[in-house]
């Protein structure tokens, strides 16, 4: 993801189901590997870009470029201050790597949040919601 610019970044959203760490039929829940750390991986097709927590972040030692003024809308009608952005963060599901760019959040919930921007990567997705 190129560096984010101030309108990109406008209108950001994060889904109550991802403040609240609470499953949905809109989220999709699993385990990941940050520099070996299991982590709890929340997907949220109502959240538009990905999110970690900052518990996360600061104890993995990750760099975080700060973003002063980027404030998130969370589902609950309130704002969360973001302490910035985290680029390139190596993360290996089951049986596939890849990197990503997320901003950091107080969150409760997930420790990362992955929201539309990358579903939007991925193409079409087949989810048997039953299962």
């Amino acid at each position: 993801m190129p560096e984010p610019e101030t309108a990109e970044l406008a209108i950001t959203e994060l889904s109550y189901n991802a403040l609240a760490g609470q499953n949905s039929p809109t989220t999709l829940r699993f385990t990941a590997f940050v520099r070996g750390r299991p982590i709890q991986v929340l997907v949220d097709g109502r959240s538009t870009h990905s999110f970690t927590q900052s518990k996360v972040a600061h104890p993995l030692d990750l760099p975080i470029k700060a973003y002063p003024r980027l404030t998130v809308r969370a589902g609950n009608g309130t704002t969360l201050r973001s302490e910035g952005l985290i680029r390139q963060l190596p993360v290996k599901f089951s049986t596939h790597s890849t990197t990503l760019d997320v901003l950091v959040l107080p969150l409760f919930g997930a420790d990362l949040v992955l929201g539309v921007l990358w579903l939007s990567n991925l193409g079409p997705v087949v989810f048997d919601f039953r299962k």
